[in-house]
């Protein structure tokens, strides 16, 4: 088998065959190869027995699944080095199918026999004739391949793979005759499995195999590890044990014990992005996919937001007509996933492996096909319930298990700020969805909300950036603290109306809740004017708003002039009213009520008597006295004390002692109490 020759071109590839079958040392060639671009580090130049094809059972196959050509270096040959290791491979026990390979070569277990072939070489390897003229030459001169003067069974088209660095590699393209292969499955370690044995503090190491360059110098005591035949690149290999490395594009740091992608990568993608960016609204399907494959590659330390955040893209790339078909791109979902990865590549570049955090908010969902509703022990016993409308009971069950999750967290979202939340829900596809987004665009565009809540506002992303441990654990307080700068009750009242001005705002694609805009803000408090709301509620939407973007960090739109100084005082105007004071208690109506119930036997009309006498006697709200406990109480020859635990003018929480004096009128407190 050989590739097609173009002499116009000084392509030597149709010179390649076999010389002698078994010499050549094989490796599994099982392995399916969909598509060129699934090869990543290892390329392989198969060649097949010409002279035996379509005459034996079985075809032995030639694999140099390690070949790569380089200008800067001159290559060694590797022809038969692990036949003369033989007996090394057989003091390690290594099982009869290994060194039967070993031995005598691997037989390729073909299905069907090929049909006769010629197939044009790619347009990559014209693009780089003399690449592969002196790839072509290297192999002759290491006798991995020979040269034949006939036309092999099959022609095989080359293929030239170019990286980034400017690095090129010869590849054989042979998926049409893998289709006449029996296909074994076949599991590699990667880093899922790297990670398993990757502990805090550990030292490490690394070394790459490379076939047909010269072998390099290295140090006596590695030398053993040569023993085995394989030709070792020194070039890549790290035999220092070290506590940072980069291994399958990836740094492990053992000190920190995080992962994270090299800057190098990181760049490289935001350089891509810029140039596709720039080129709006012309852009290629190929420059497209480019950019996803980068993106996809960085999943182990970014995870499933390189899915979820690449759906629009890809079902732009499925509609090409060809790779280097150019598209003329209105659709804003992309191009808001192109500028996403831009702002939050190197903001989500660390994966901190020890980082677990035990929940500290555990959330139930469940949707039926008339209500939804959820529930967490740790929001104060509070409760999510909605029912449907026509409309949404007609929508898919995934559907609404993912809107009830949407729903609670829109609901939720400012006491679950800088929280671990744990989420059970008794719909599996729902889960999936959320992770990786869906090609419906609707559970897509819930699944994208459900993100969008979850990545936080403003200053708060700073959790993402911050990488030190200790410092993350004050970070994860910081919430909670802030919320305790106002009131428990204050907090209740701006978190209700500041979610109904986000309610409002999703009535229009062209507001946006936060960070707001005083033009914005105007109409909405006009719209609440409209509806005949109080001046009182007026100022109530104006706290929340201007509260919710301070503690984002975004400039406050309620400060302008606008807002502050007319429309405010504007609805003060208009919707002041007269205001009716209420008749006050006097002592003869606290008289009255003893005398009718305070010797009754009823403790209930006892007890609103004593409340009613001590609200007046200490000038306490009601809040301040349904609060009050019997060990609160003292009582003394000249008056009695109460302990108020907290109070609204007690803004500290310190607590105060009420004193009512003891006088000479008839109604006994202390008796009724």
């Amino acid at each position: 088998m050989k590739s097609k020759s173009d002499p116009s071109r000084q392509i030597a590839a149709s010179d390649v065959t076999v010389k002698d079958i078994g010499d050549v040392i094989a490796q599994d060639t099982t392995r399916q190869r969909t598509e060129i671009k699934d090869i990543n580090d290892k390329y392989s130049l198969n060649l097949i027995d010409t002279e035996n094809l379509g005459k034996n059972e079985h075809l032995d196959i030639i694999q140099l699944d390690s070949f790569e050509y380089e200008k800067s270096f001159q290559s060694a040959s590797v022809k038969g080095r692990l036949k003369e290791h033989l007996n090394y491979w057989q003091e390690i026990d290594t099982n009869t199918f290994v060194l039967d390979i070993i031995k005598n070569g691997y037989s390729i277990p073909f299905i069907t026999t090929p049909p006769v072939m010629f197939n044009e070489n790619n347009k990559s390897a014209y693009n780089n004739a003399e690449f592969v003229s002196e790839a072509i030459s290297d192999l002759l001169k290491n006798n991995c391949i020979v040269q034949v003067k006939s036309r092999p069974h099959v022609v095989n088209p080359l293929t030239v793979s170019v990286q980034s660095s400017g690095k090129k590699r010869l590849i054989l393209d042979l998926r049409l005759v893998n289709e006449h292969v029996w296909k074994s499955k076949i599991k590699f370690e990667d880093w899922r499995v790297a990670l398993q044995y990757f502990d805090r503090n550990n030292y490490t190491f690394k070394f790459d195999l490379r076939s047909g360059y010269h072998h390099l110098d290295i140090e006596q005591s590695c030398h053993t590890y040569l023993e085995a035949g394989f030709v070792i690149n020194t070039e890549k290999s790290v035999w220092k044990p070290c506590q940072e490395l980069i291994w399958l594009g990836i740094i492990w740091n053992s000190k920190t014990h995080t992962i994270h992608i090299p800057d190098k990568r990181v760049l490289d993608l935001t350089l891509s992005i810029d140039h596709v960016v720039n080129s709006l609204p012309s852009i290629s399907a190929r420059n497209l996919a480019r950019i996803t494959g980068r993106i996809v590659s960085m999943s182990p330390v970014l995870g499933n937001v390189t899915r979820l955040m690449t759906r629009n893209i890809y079902r732009l790339i499925e509609s090409r007509v060809s790779w280097d078909y150019t598209f003329k791109l209105s659709d804003q979902d992309v191009i808001n996933e192109l500028l996403f990865w831009k702002v939050h590549v190197s903001k989500l570049n660390v994966k901190c492996l020890s980082d677990y955090k035990i929940p500290s908010v555990v959330m139930y969902s469940d949707a039926s096909s008339f209500a939804c509703g959820a529930y967490s022990c740790q929001l104060d016993d509070k409760i999510f319930h909605k029912m449907w409308s026509e409309d949404e009971r007609k929508r898919s069950s995934t559907w609404r298990e993912m809107y009830a999750i949407k729903s609670c967290l829109e609901t939720f979202q400012y006491q679950l700020v800088g929280k671990v939340v744990k989420w059970f829900t008794d719909c599996l596809n729902c889960i999936h969805i959320i992770q990786t987004g869906s090609s419906k665009p609707d559970l897509h565009q819930l699944a994208m909300t459900i993100f969008s809540i979850c990545f936080m506002l403003g200053r708060w992303t700073e959790f993402h950036k911050e990488k030190d441990k200790s410092l993350k654990g004050l970070l994860f307080k910081l919430p909670e603290i802030v919320l305790k700068s106002k009131a428990q009750n204050t907090v209740k009242k701006y978190n209700y109306a500041f979610r109904s001005w986000c309610k409002w705002c999703k009535n229009y694609d062209s507001v946006n809740s936060m960070p707001a805009t005083d033009y914005h803000v105007s109409l909405y408090l006009i719209y609440l004017m409209q509806n005949e709301c109080s001046s009182s509620k007026i100022e109530e939407v104006i706290y929340s708003i201007a509260w919710a973007h301070n503690i984002a960090g975004y400039n406050n739109p309620c400060a302008s002039e606008l807002v502050k100084k007319n429309v405010a005082e504007g609805a003060k105007r208009q919707l002041s009213r007269p205001c009716s004071k209420k008749e006050p208690i006097t002592p003869e109506i606290l008289t009255q009520l003893v005398n009718r119930f305070g010797s009754t036997e009823n403790l209930l009309d006892k007890r609103i008597v004593t409340m009613c006498l001590i609200g007046y006697a200490g000038f306490l709200r009601f809040s301040e006295i349904v609060n009050i406990r019997a060990c609160d109480i003292q009582f003394q020859s000249t008056h009695m004390s109460i302990f108020i635990e907290k109070s609204k003018t007690d803004k500290y929480r310190q607590g105060s002692c009420v004193i009512i004096a003891k006088s000479n009128n008839n109604i006994h407190v202390q008796l009724l109490v």
